[in-house]
């Protein structure tokens, strides 16, 4: 019994010398989460965004961390005109059936890039509350000139990665 006790304290200060003897990996990230490799950075971050170009106009987006936005980001670069609804939306049927996880998201902001169902894709170009359900793919981040790129009628739009 003599053994077993002195080999567990045996056990238990090299452990302790051990994770008191190193010093916290330094890091520029204040919240500890680990970072990704500076190579993958890059090609991470061009999955996170999107430019789209209406009119001669571009427009930076960011995509939501969702599997909709990953199969939306999957068919990208998509070239496609999208019909005007309501004075602010666009929209267009995919032709294909997305992932969705749909919520009544209360109030739509301009730049919001959406699914209705499971096919039509969205643009608002306005801010409004609804009560309608869509499944969020991303936003615009700077929506100045949005609303004049788009103009009255159908629009070609060009989304690409």
């Amino acid at each position: 019994m003599k053994k077993a006790t002195a080999l567990i304290l045996t056990a238990a200060l090299l452990f302790v010398f051990c994770a008191c003897g190193k010093e916290p990996a330094k890091t520029d990230n204040p919240s500890g989460e680990k970072q990704p490799a500076t190579e993958n950075t890059a090609a991470q971050e061009s999955q996170k965004t999107m430019k789209i170009n209406i009119n001669g106009k571009s427009f930076d987006a960011e995509f939501y961390d969702n599997e909709t936005a990953k199969e939306f980001a999957d068919m990208l670069p998509l070239k496609i005109t999208m019909k005007e609804l309501n004075g602010n939306e666009k929209y267009c049927y995919l032709g294909k059936s997305l992932s969705t996880d749909s919520t009544n998201t209360g109030e739509i902001r301009t730049g919001d890039i959406m699914l209705y169902g499971s096919d039509c894709l969205v643009l608002f170009y306005d801010t409004f509350n609804t009560a309608y359900s869509y499944t969020r793919i991303g936003y615009i981040t700077d929506t100045a000139g949005l609303k004049n790129a788009v103009g009255s009628g159908s629009v070609t739009i060009t989304f690409e990665k």
